[in-house]
Formats: C-alpha cells, sequence, structure tokens
C-alpha cells in the first residue's frame, strides 16, 4: 500500500505541472502566483512570485533563473533562488505554451502566431522571430538546435534555433495546440483533427 510522504496546503489549485529545481519545487496556480515549495522538511514555501496575469505553463530553467509565460501578457524572467522579477517581454495575446530554453535563448511561443528567440542579455529585442498563419498554443521542443511546434494554421514546423530559418514544416488535418514529444530521432505530437503523428527526424 502506498501512502502520501508529505502534502503541503498551498492558497491556491496548480495550473500546471511543477518544476523540480535543485531543492525546491515551483508550482504555478490559479491565482497567478508561483509558490516555491521546499522539498526538505518542513516543506513550506521559500518564496512567492506573483504574475502580471495567468499561468498556464510550466516554468523552464534558464540558468540560474525561471522563465515562464503569461497569458494575456508575455514572457518573464525570475530570480530561481529568491523569485525575484529580472525582465519581462511583452507579447501581443500573451502566452500559454511552455517557454524552452537552449542555454544562450529562449524560446517563446507566442498566441500572436509568432515563435521568438529572445537573447535575455537583451530582452527588448529578439535574436529572430517567424510568423506563422495561426497562434501557437502548445510550447517547443528543442531537439539537437531544432525547434519543433505546432500552430493553428495547421502546420508542423521544424525551425533552425539559431537562424530561426523554417527547416522544414509538414501540413496536418487539425489545429496543434499540444506540445510535441521527442524520442531519440522520433518526434510525436497530435493534432485537433483526433490524429497521433509521428515523423522521423533524421
Amino acid at each position: 500500500k502506498r501512502v502520501v510522504s508529505w502534502s503541503q496546503v498551498l492558497p491556491s489549485e496548480a495550473s500546471a505541472a511543477p518544476l523540480l529545481q535543485a531543492e525546491r519545487i515551483i508550482v504555478p496556480c490559479n491565482d497567478n502566483v508561483l509558490y516555491a515549495v521546499k522539498m526538505s522538511e518542513p516543506h513550506d514555501v521559500a518564496w512567492t512570485f506573483t504574475a502580471p496575469g495567468r499561468l498556464s505553463s510550466t516554468p523552464s530553467l534558464h540558468g540560474s533563473s525561471l522563465v515562464v509565460g503569461v497569458r494575456d501578457h508575455g514572457v518573464l524572467a525570475i530570480s530561481a533562488d529568491r523569485g525575484r522579477r529580472l525582465w519581462e517581454r511583452l507579447v501581443p495575446g500573451g502566452v500559454t505554451g511552455e517557454v524552452t530554453s537552449s542555454g544562450t535563448l529562449v524560446y517563446v511561443p507566442g498566441l500572436d502566431g509568432k515563435m521568438y528567440a529572445i537573447d535575455p542579455a537583451d530582452p527588448a529585442r529578439e535574436r529572430w522571430s517567424l510568423s506563422t498563419g495561426g497562434a501557437i498554443w502548445g510550447g517547443p521542443v528543442l531537439a539537437g538546435g531544432v525547434l519543433l511546434f505546432g500552430a493553428d494554421d495547421q502546420n508542423f514546423y521544424a525551425v533552425d534555433g539559431e537562424r530561426g530559418t523554417v527547416l522544414w514544416k509538414l501540413r496536418v488535418k487539425g489545429k496543434i495546440r499540444v506540445r510535441p514529444v521527442v524520442s531519440g530521432s522520433t518526434v510525436v505530437f497530435g493534432g485537433q483533427d483526433k490524429l497521433l503523428y509521428s515523423v522521423e527526424l533524421d
């Protein structure tokens, strides 16, 4: 029989999956607050950060900072140790998908139909941006320097992560609103056409 090893009461329900970061669990909640819960006893909240909008995706780690998309706002970065705001970037329509880090660049899926590559050293300017024909709801995945994601224009994109050039795209029968998964040389994603797609990357 399995038992709960510990639990912690939060002021609001979780709005997305948590991120395990060092000795803390970063939880986005429906009250628009990120909670950093200690993994060691007494499992209390180390810090909180109130976002300027809805948190609907899991934060990502970029060096010593956390980056997270905010609905009806954009993307922001906060320090992972204290939860202090470092920078933010407005995106028309906001961001619902998970932001992805390459270690150098941060990739932001916009509801305005653009994928943004932002250098955190100068977040006011993007390294590149790519316009698609529809909103990008799901976050991208980076595999071997190639950024993979789907959009509401019913296309699945493979984009050079450094330059932002489209390497190839695949047209399907419905909108793609979920983040793909990669295993080895295979990428798998689902569409609103009720089909599951598997594509070889090599």
